[in-house]
């Protein structure tokens, strides 16, 4: 599938239920057209997680392979006479390589991690329950408070 940006990155209309004019959600329930809305978004966000997990597979392995020629590179670096010790331009490369695959590995981990964090959610909301907040941007007062509060806590059950 294309990603969103070449895909026009919108619902089509003509399949979309159309939100009420001027019509709130009332008795804490979703209207037709945010579930539809939440289902579209959930499937999106399910087939990223996928297509991240096939390149994080991928990413693996090819580090697997540098990290086995780097192996090798090394071995017969050292293998050589003592005045020639220092790596030459394919193990640098392969270094470089191996290194940046790596960081690229993190991140997309990184990401299927974030996307799973919505698919949870999604699902939650497509179900028709409530979203839990998200908390972003935590700083070291606000750990600190919450470990202060989770003292006070214990210190009050002992009580």
């Amino acid at each position: 599938a294309p990603p969103p940006e070449e895909a026009g990155g919108h619902v089509d209309p003509a399949t979309t239920p159309a939100a009420p004019a001027g019509q709130l959600v009332g008795g804490g329930r979703w209207e037709p057209w945010i579930l539809h809305h939440c289902g579209v978004l959930l499937e999106a966000r399910q087939r990223s997680a996928e297509a991240l997990r096939a390149d994080a597979a991928l990413s693996a392995a090819a580090l697997r392979d540098l990290d086995a020629l780097l192996g090798q590179l090394i071995q017969h670096r050292e293998s050589r006479p003592p005045h020639d010790q220092g790596p030459d331009e394919v193990e640098t490369n392969t270094k470089l390589l191996y290194d940046r695959v790596h960081r690229s590995l993190q991140r997309t981990t990184s990401e299927i991690r974030m996307l799973q964090q919505d698919i949870e959610v999604l699902c939650q909301c497509c179900q028709g329950g409530s979203i839990p907040p998200v908390y972003e941007y935590v700083k070291d007062e606000d750990l600190q408070q919450l470990a202060g509060y989770g003292h006070e806590q214990s210190a009050h059950q002992r009580e």
